[in-house]
Order: C-alpha cells, then sequence, then structure tokens
C-alpha cells in the first residue's frame, strides 16, 4: 500500500530568491568590470600602437626618400654649382635680370622679393601647410636618361628652339612605319613628365622642371612649352624635310651622332623657375636629364602629404580649402602632427636642431646659389628627419590625464593639452650622393 508523504511540499522562499539574484548580479558586475577594464586596456594600447606606427612609417618613407635625393649631375665636382646643385631645392629664382648677366641671383642670403620658397622651417601660413611644421623639396630620379641636344637656337632659353636626339622609341628601321613616329614622340613626352594643367600662358601642353646641364657640369633648369606635335610625328625618320636645315646646322653639337631630331621650344627665363646662382649660357654640349622629378612633402590638416613637382607658395596655399582639395598633393599618412627637418652639413653645423642653431639665413632655411658658403644647399649631407603622430581618437577614461605635443627640434611643444597620445620618431638620413665629400 501506498502512502502519501505526510511533508508538504515546499517552493524557494522570497529570501533564497533574493540571495541568489545578488549572488549573480554580483557576479556579473565583478565580470563586467574586469571585461570593460580589459577592453579600455586594449584600445589604449591599439593607440598606443597606432601613434608610433604611422610615426615610424612616416619617418621611414620620408628618410629613404630624402636619402636618394639626386638631380643626376654629376660631370663636374667643383665649379660654379659643385655636384648636385638642385639635389635639394630650398630657393628658386623668379625675376627679370639683364641679358648680359651670366648668372642668376642667389638667394637665401637677402631678402630678395625673386626669390621664391620651396622648402620651410616652422610655417606661419596655415594655407601652406600646418603652423609651425616643415616642408621640404628635393629631386629625385624615375629613371636615368641624358638626351643630348643636337642644336640649340636662341638667348638664354628666352623663346629657345631645342632640337634633342631621341630615337628609344622608334621601330628597329631608321626609315620608320606606320604608328612608331607617334610612340617615339609620345616616350619623349613621358621621360620629360609632359602635362597640361598650369603651364606657362599659351603653352598646350608643358615638361615638368627639367635640369638641363651642359659638358662643364653647370646646371639649370629647363621647362618644354611646346612640343611641336605637327612637326614631331616623323622623328623616327633619318632624313625630315622640314627640319634638315635645323637638325644638320653646323651649330649642332658635335659630340652627338646625327640621326631622328625632336623640336622643342622653350621660355623659361622669367616667368618660370630657374636655379640661384645658376649659369644662364650654357655651353655645347649640352645634356636633358629627363628622368629627374621634384618631389615636395609637407602635412597639411593632420595628413602627410607629397606632391609631384616643386613646391609653390601661390598654387599651394589650399591647406584650408573648404572642398579639401588639395589639388596636386596626395595623402600619404593621417594623424601626423608634426615634421620637423635638421639639415646636417660638412662643417659638422646642425641647422635647426634647436633655436640656438637656426640658420643664420632668410626664413632659417639653407642659401642657395652660394657654394661657398657653408649653410648652402651644396653642403648639406644629410638630414635628421623628426615625426610626430597621435593616436586617431581621444583615449576615455583616463580620468584628468592629458597630454601635449612634444618639442621637437627648433618647434617648441604644444601649448594645449588633449586626450591623445603621441609618439615621436627621429630618423638620421645620409645623402647617398655626397657622403664620401670632404
Amino acid at each position: 500500500m501506498w502512502h502519501s508523504s505526510d511533508r508538504a511540499q515546499r517552493g524557494y522562499m522570497l529570501m533564497e530568491v533574493a540571495v541568489s539574484l545578488l549572488a549573480l548580479v554580483l557576479i556579473l558586475v565583478l565580470s563586467a568590470q574586469l571585461l570593460f577594464a580589459t577592453r579600455r586596456a586594449s584600445v589604449r594600447q591599439q593607440l598606443h600602437v597606432e601613434a608610433r606606427q604611422v610615426a615610424r612609417g612616416a619617418a621611414d618613407y620620408l628618410a629613404f626618400q630624402l636619402r636618394g635625393a639626386t638631380d643626376l649631375v654629376t660631370d663636374a665636382m667643383g665649379g660654379l654649382n659643385g655636384r648636385n646643385p638642385l639635389a635639394v631645392m630650398a630657393w628658386t629664382f623668379e625675376g627679370n635680370v639683364p641679358a648680359s648677366a651670366t648668372i642668376w641671383p642667389d638667394c637665401g642670403a637677402s631678402a630678395d622679393p625673386d626669390c621664391k620658397q620651396k622648402s620651410f622651417n616652422n610655417v606661419t601660413n596655415a594655407n601652406l601647410a600646418d603652423v609651425g611644421t616643415d616642408i621640404i623639396t628635393v629631386a629625385r630620379t624615375d629613371s636615368i636618361y641624358r638626351i643630348g641636344a643636337l642644336r640649340w637656337v636662341g638667348s638664354n632659353f628666352t623663346a629657345a628652339n631645342m632640337h634633342w636626339r631621341f630615337d628609344l622609341g622608334c621601330p628597329p628601321t631608321a626609315t620608320g612605319w606606320g604608328d612608331g613616329d607617334i610612340p617615339n614622340r609620345d616616350l619623349f613626352k613621358s621621360y620629360t613628365g609632359y602635362h597640361t594643367t598650369n603651364c606657362p600662358t599659351g603653352s598646350t601642353g608643358c615638361s615638368e622642371p627639367i635640369v638641363l646641364v651642359d659638358g662643364a657640369g653647370m646646371a639649370s633648369f629647363y621647362q618644354i612649352t611646346d612640343y611641336k606635335d605637327g612637326a614631331n610625328d616623323d622623328t623616327c625618320r633619318a632624313n625630315i624635310a622640314a627640319l634638315d636645315a635645323e637638325c644638320t646646322d653646323n651649330s649642332r653639337d658635335p659630340t652627338v651622332n646625327p640621326g631622328p631630331c625632336f623640336w622643342t621650344v622653350s621660355s623659361p627665363s622669367n616667368a618660370t623657375p630657374n636655379l640661384p646662382g645658376g649659369q644662364r649660357n650654357l655651353t655645347v654640349p649640352f645634356r636633358l636629364l629627363a628622368g629627374v622629378r621634384f618631389v615636395s612633402f609637407r602635412v597639411c590638416r593632420g595628413w602627410l602629404e607629397q606632391k609631384a613637382g616643386l613646391f609653390d607658395a601661390t598654387a599651394d596655399a589650399n591647406c584650408q580649402a573648404a572642398d579639401w582639395n588639395t589639388g596636386a598633393w596626395t595623402p600619404l599618412l593621417p594623424d601626423v602632427e608634426d615634421l620637423q627637418i635638421a639639415y646636417l652639413f660638412q662643417s659638422g653645423t646642425t641647422g635647426n636642431a634647436s633655436a640656438a642653431t637656426q640658420l643664420a639665413t632668410i626664413a632659417n632655411i639653407p642659401v642657395q646659389g652660394l657654394p661657398a658658403n657653408p649653410l648652402d644647399v651644396t653642403r648639406i649631407i644629410g638630414f635628421r628627419v623628426t615625426v610626430t603622430a597621435r593616436s586617431s581618437t581621444e583615449v576615455i577614461g583616463e580620468g584628468k590625464r592629458l597630454n601635449i605635443r612634444p618639442a621637437a627640434e627648433d618647434h617648441a611643444a604644444g601649448t594645449a593639452e588633449t586626450l591623445f597620445y603621441y609618439h615621436q620618431v627621429s630618423a638620421a638620413s645620409m645623402l647617398r650622393n655626397r657622403a664620401p665629400q670632404s
């Protein structure tokens, strides 16, 4: 026989439920605190690493670009300009000089209004770059091509006709066939940096500023303003009726073998950049260093930017553009707070390493066109690049801990306190083509 239990069935008492819930809440709270603390630590670590990576990446990239700065002018070790006079660009001369002058005036030792800055120390104009940062312009090579001149007719390169020996894009035969001539013309344009924007008035297409050097190693800027497309469509032919008289004239460079003749016109006298202290009247033989390109670097709105071309204080006054359109500038890395360049000279001087070592020159940048001056660009043997980067976002949960941008070279530390992390990296970069010089 079954007997029912006399003991009544019991459930959970309210007190037991309350204790269980309280224990569960305590476990969840402790777990959440541990989780949130771990997440905050992870985010902080990520932001620390982020600032380090940006600073290191920017410093390494700039050091690499500056280390290989060269204009390929190696024909003469001495002379007026020295070796690689355009490897570092601090100034260009853009003014009128008497036709009888043999050189373009120097820049940087006096406040000549015709001297235009291409590199800056501690920018003060926010339209050019972030205030307090540096701008630097150097020459780089993307190919090594020396194009010989057959003949030059003109004076001081003013509206000057030049005829070049160029057949690298020609077909195997000397007679030319089909479209073989057009690729030759297009290849010449490619080597010389042909473009159609920001060209001199009246030009339908122009080249980048190219380096022109003579047999004595004297260098000058050269810019093609007319490629003579109609006349140069058959440049692969050995005999060109329209150009025979020009290309076979006795005044052509006798060291260049006769052959295809490429006709160009240039007018880089007063309206376009000229090399300060450069030779105004070069002597044969001429060589066009077609692979040289100028490149500029700046920091704009927290971005490290690069431009293919010489810095232009008029065309490049776009850092504060309302539509963020900075024209020819390409953004490379974000969250860059500061860029500082210290110049290392043969004499042992380090310019702009601190306020006490600012250069005794105009605008605290090297002079150009004065090779006897120990602070001339031809005396630079290297750089020290210092980049300060910050985290992409503020660090939340740091309490009252505030940070400021650290000092770098002759740029004082920031005054605004923020919740960003900052990291600073310096990299030394010795110019490869000048290291052996004493």
